[in-house]
């Protein structure tokens, strides 16, 4: 049985959990929305099933999902057995944001800075090629993406692999949690795949983040 994909939510979908759900139909993903509380009912009882959970989520409901597991014992077996990884892009909160990447990293000294849009290339890890495929080692200029990823995540720690680099920080990379592989995104944008294009062509340089991180979503 293939995996599925979760939107989670708090409660009805937010317009970037939309425009996942379109991703997730474009590349024909199978999944569904569910609450947090429907997800780990559904970690805990769906046992006969061999396939496994990948959630799609805010921040923000990300960081709620977690204190709901922290406050419940029972919930982190099934949570390693049945979740195959999560996907986790900015919320409205940056303070959550901010308490989230230091719970998952261990780290209380992580900074989250403010972009610099234009110095530096973005530059995609070489070192994930099954999960980066033909974009591993590409770098694009800063300052010919959009803006759209406002945060740079900055961490000491050994357990974050940067996906797409900027200097010395990351806006997108793989963490873990509980045996969970979790991919963060420092930004809340994803790209809009029935927004009207404003040129001719689409340029993935101009989208290079939000378009990176759509494929992700399918992929990951």
């Amino acid at each position: 049985m293939r995996d599925e994909a979760l939107l989670l939510s708090s409660g009805g979908l937010s317009l970037q959990s939309g425009n996942v759900a379109k991703v997730l139909q474009f590349f024909g993903v199978p999944g569904r929305a569910a609450t947090v509380t429907e997800f780990l009912g559904h970690t805990r009882l769906d046992h006969e099933s061999s396939a496994k959970s990948r959630a799609l989520c805010s921040s923000d409901t990300f960081f709620e999902l977690i204190r709901e597991l922290e406050n419940n014992s029972e919930a982190i077996r099934p949570w390693r057995e049945r979740v195959h990884s999560v996907f986790v892009y900015a919320g409205d909160v940056p303070a959550v944001l901010q308490k989230l990447t230091q719970r998952l990293t261990g780290d209380e000294r992580v900074v989250l800075n403010q972009m610099n849009r234009f110095g530096g290339d973005f530059v995609v890890s070489g070192k994930l090629d099954d999960f980066c495929g033909v974009m591993a080692g590409v770098g694009v200029s800063a300052c010919q993406a959009n803006g759209d990823a406002s945060l740079v995540l900055n961490t000491k720690r050994g357990n974050a692999i940067n996906i797409i680099s900027l200097g010395h920080g990351a806006v997108f990379l793989k963490l873990e949690y509980n045996g969970v592989p979790v991919f963060l995104s420092t930004s809340k944008e994803i790209i809009d795949i029935d927004a009207e294009l404003a040129s001719q062509n689409f340029d993935v340089r101009e989208h290079f983040l939000s378009a990176q991180r759509s494929a992700s979503c399918s992929l990951y």
